[in-house]
């Protein structure tokens, strides 16, 4: 074989070995989380026969005021997606199904969960399945009780360089992602992967975002809304690592706000929703 010929492809082997060093795998990723478990057949967790449709902007891009999603009138859909009851809604409209003491919500336990782009069962501990105070969801059906959960994790770029990270997220049903400066809910446009509405294991489109030096704060809603499967998967394609959120989370402003006390007002001094 001629010296040219060799040369060609030494250099076609070093181009694509080349090419796989420089791709980032899409490595599992570990939170905090929090688990609820909404009444089966209350409200907007249906039995059966829900309406089945998938919105990509059901919520806004910051969190609201007491840190929970804030639904968007404007939402558009595909098939048929129903806006929140207003009994989940409060006068921020912002989304209650984190919301323990609300319809029926209750605490379901705490701990930690790993994430990747194989789905998670996310099947309440109801009737049918083994799992107790979150920590080992139940499978096979939610005929009792449907689970909702916050998850928090938190990142860090490095001082003098910058993170482009690709997010994608899927669930069975509802889930949505936001990355902001810790400390920060406030923050514009946080919102970076959002998935609403009533439907199968559906993954929704990446999005690309770049980040500069600093510790962000990532937190994911999710909520299996009908008895028919309950999953979640989340993956970002960078060398970051999450890990579960070092910082003390304050109680829930939410909880308990909407039994006729008119604890409202005093909700706003708090801004986490975590039941302790």
């Amino acid at each position: 074989m001629k010296t040219s010929v060799v040369n060609s492809y030494v250099i076609a082997i070093a181009l694509v070995l080349g090419f796989f060093s420089c791709v980032k795998p899409a490595a599992a990723q570990t939170f905090n989380i929090q688990y609820f478990e909404a009444p089966t057949g209350s409200g907007d967790f249906y039995n059966g026969g829900a309406p089945i449709g998938t919105s990509l902007n059901y919520v806004q891009p910051t969190l609201g005021p007491d840190g929970l999603p804030v639904f968007n009138p404007g939402y558009t859909a595909s098939g048929t997606v129903l806006a929140p009851g207003s009994g989940y809604l409060n006068s921020a409209n912002e989304i209650l199904y984190w919301t323990s003491g609300l319809n029926g919500i209750v605490p379901d336990g705490s701990g930690t969960i790993t994430l990747s782009s194989t789905p998670v069962t996310m099947f309440a501990p109801g009737t049918s399945g083994p799992g107790t105070g979150g920590s080992n969801n139940g499978t096979g059906n939610d005929g009792t009780y449907e689970e909702t959960a916050v998850l928090t994790g938190e990142f860090t770029v490095p001082t003098a360089g910058s993170d482009t990270v690709t997010f994608d997220i899927g669930a069975d049903d509802m889930a949505f992602a936001y990355v902001f400066p810790l400390g920060d809910p406030s923050d514009p446009d946080s919102l970076v992967e959002s998935l609403g509405g009533i439907h199968g294991d559906t993954s929704t489109p990446s999005n690309v975002v770049t980040y500069g030096p600093g510790t962000y704060e990532i937190e994911i809603f999710y909520a299996d809304r009908d008895t028919t499967q309950a999953y979640l998967s989340f993956t970002d394609s960078s060398d970051l690592t999450i890990t579960p959120t070092s910082t003390s989370a304050t109680p829930e402003p939410s909880t308990f706000m909407l039994l006729g006390t008119g604890l409202i007002g005093a909700a706003g001094a708090f801004r986490r929703r975590f039941v302790r």
